[in-house]
């Protein structure tokens, strides 16, 4: 092994922080660390580290007491005694020199251990580190992090979360380092070894990110954000396959479709056209009502996304199954916004020919190909929307077409954006309502320049979806990649791209959801280990990250997708609201640090758990996510990896 073989009592005795001492410890001052000043103390674990690990001048003893120095005056003038927007710089107070000289020796103290357990050092000759060495760093960290609990100069919450912070740091560098010294080994063991060890390595990553998160803010705010903060009405005025699939309209059908072109198909078979136009028209009053826009405003929202289709608003095409029109249904969604002070951005789903083979579009149809899109049909629709509504003061952006096929040529698609825009001036909407363009699969050079104000474009914002479940690159990143993304300290993000360029751009979906689903990676093992308290903690952070991410970046705001969603708390924006993770309405928000912590030990029971995982557990599993995809999303998900390649 390549842990060091230590009795598992005496792990537990000398093992990091005890919780229950921190617990019950009244909060101080001093109760958030700025993000710099958090990211400075994980580059000292690792400085340490790999000053520990290796022999180079470069870590040599002066660099290390300057890096130390510095790090030092970082974390004097890093902390807030309040709760409140650490921009705000006369929230800082300053921390004392032996508080800041106590943090960084427990971020040296958890290196060392971390260190000590996993590798052999070189500078000892190629001896392993004595298990004397380990076990007295251990003991120095917890009574070291002992004392600043007791001594209050900073809360117990933030100690607590500083100790995990460096902990799991320490062990995310060391199993790299001893990863890297695997990297030599051949053979089946070799390979099996390097995985268990991958996969204690994410688990520490991951950890190490929450306690990040915690240490910046121990309880989560909702971040300032200018434009909308608005939420989508999925599965109303145009169904979808996931928001409402138990829905009545959905049960008389017989079976769940995969669109409402087929939802419409079954209906008109089974009932006839009168009966099946009276049950789709239940449904559209039913599904979303008055009392949905006042909770949503009760929660502190600004606006509402509305998709919508060309067959709901003016009835189907000659020989089209949809049911339609319906169109009072929107007049009323315009008059319950008005009512509550919510802004509606109309999002334009289902245009005539269909933009995509998606079922978003109303109909997925593997047959489609570009030539089938009828833009100038579309734009004569999007006039009429336009005339209708550009009175109402509770319209606020319009989306010209939503989430376009990348098939669809580059060109044909700049001039249906042009000609959008014009159509809807032409039509008398004001200046001040956004013409929405989707970026959707297109890089923003493709529009950079295409629209410029002095030949009367105005308003223009566009648009980002981000999931980070449709893709393969997606199921292959860790969740602690996934959380680094989603705060955009990534060397590349959508969002931040767009921003760079010095265009306005909105997020019109986004959710919670993470790809957990498949066990033939290790990212779903991830989730599968971790306790439901960290699940939860995943899920909060996520939400914060993307949110301030959205705050900084997405200059016109956000939608989350959806209101309403079976899908649960990934894709249901009440439910998620209702389980505290994201800090909306009355309820007061959770820490976003997991409620159980593991001890600090040396956490080789991860890998052995990894190792010997039940093979039975894991093929029933799989079987039945298998048959779950299948039946839900499995369309979805083979749709958008074939965009993303094209």
């Amino acid at each position: 092994s390549s842990i060091i073989r230590l009795e598992r009592q005496e792990l537990r005795e000398v093992s990091g922080v005890s919780c229950s001492l921190l617990c019950h410890m009244l909060g101080p001052a001093v109760r958030e660390l700025r993000s710099d000043v958090v990211a400075s103390l994980r580059r000292l674990v690792k400085h340490v580290a790999r000053r520990h690990f290796t022999a180079k001048k470069v870590h040599s003893r002066t660099h290390a007491k300057k890096h130390r120095q510095t790090v030092l005056r970082r974390l004097r003038l890093g902390c807030t005694g309040k709760t409140q927007r650490r921009e705000a710089k006369q929230d800082y107070v300053e921390l004392s020199k032996a508080s800041a000289a106590k943090l960084i020796e427990v971020a040296e103290l958890s290196a060392v251990v971390a260190i000590a357990c996993t590798s052999r050092s070189k500078k000892r000759g190629g001896g392993l580190l004595s298990a004397q060495v380990m076990i007295s760093a251990q003991r120095r960290l917890q009574s070291s992090l002992g004392r600043m609990c007791r001594e209050r100069d900073l809360s117990a919450q933030l100690v607590r979360a500083v100790g995990n912070l460096c902990w799991h740091s320490a062990w995310d560098y060391a199993w790299k380092e001893r990863l890297g010294e695997l990297s030599a080994v051949v053979g089946k063991q070799g390979k099996q070894l390097a995985r268990d060890l991958e996969f204690q390595r994410r688990l520490n990553d991951l950890r190490a990110e929450l306690a990040a998160d915690c240490a910046e803010a121990t309880h989560p705010t909702l971040p300032e954000q200018s434009g909308w903060k608005g939420v989508n009405l999925g599965g109303w005025l145009l169904w979808e396959h996931g928001p409402c699939n138990s829905a009545p309209v959905v049960k008389a059908s017989g079976s769940v479709p995969m669109d409402e072109w087929t939802l419409s198909l079954q209906l008109r078979r089974k009932y006839g056209d009168e009966e099946a136009a009276r049950l789709m028209r239940q449904h559209r009053l039913t599904f979303i009502t008055k009392a949905d826009f006042a909770e949503i405003a009760a929660l502190g929202l600004n606006s509402v996304r509305i998709p919508f289709s060309y067959w709901m608003f003016e009835g189907p095409r000659s020989g089209e199954p949809f049911l339609g029109p319906d169109v009072d249904i929107l007049d009323n969604a315009f008059s319950w916004a008005e009512e509550f002070g919510l802004k509606v951005v109309l999002s334009f789903h289902g245009t005539v020919g269909f933009q995509s083979d998606h079922q978003a579009s109303g109909r997925y149809d593997e047959k489609w190909n570009p030539s089938s899109w009828d833009p100038e049909a579309s734009l004569g629709v999007l006039q009429r929307v336009a005339a209708r509504y550009k009175d109402s003061v509770a319209l606020g952006g319009i989306t010209v077409v939503n989430e376009p096929s990348a098939e669809i040529p580059i060109d044909i698609l700049r001039q249906y954006y042009q000609d959008g825009h014009r159509v809807i001036r032409e039509a008398g909407v004001p200046t001040h309502v956004q013409v929405i363009l989707p970026l959707y699969h297109r890089q923003i050079n493709d529009f950079t320049g295409h629209f410029p104000e002095s030949e009367g474009y105005c308003n223009i914002v566009f648009d980002e979806h981000i999931y980070h479940v449709f893709g393969d690159d997606w199921y292959n990143m860790s969740l602690a990649d996934h959380l680094r993304y989603a705060a955009a300290t990534t060397r590349t993000h959508d969002v931040r791209n767009v921003w760079k360029a010095n265009e306005r751009v909105i997020v019109s979906e986004f959710s919670l959801a993470l790809p957990t689903g498949d066990f033939d990676k290790m990212l779903a093992w991830e989730w599968h280990y971790l306790t439901p308290s960290e699940r939860n903690a995943v899920l909060r952070s996520f939400a914060m990250r993307q949110l301030r991410t959205w705050s900084s970046y997405a200059s016109d705001g956000y939608f989350f997708w959806s209101w309403k969603d079976e899908g649960g708390i990934d894709w249901s924006l009440r439910d998620a609201v209702e389980k505290r993770l994201v800090p909306l309405g009355q309820k007061p928000a959770r820490s976003l640090h997991p409620t159980q912590l593991r001890p600090l030990a040396a956490p080789a029971a991860a890998a052995e758990w990894y190792r010997g995982r039940d093979k039975g557990a894991e093929v029933s599993m799989r079987k039945a996510l298998k048959a779950a995809a299948k039946a839900s999303k499995a369309p979805e998900e083979k749709w958008r990896k074939r965009q993303s390649k094209v």
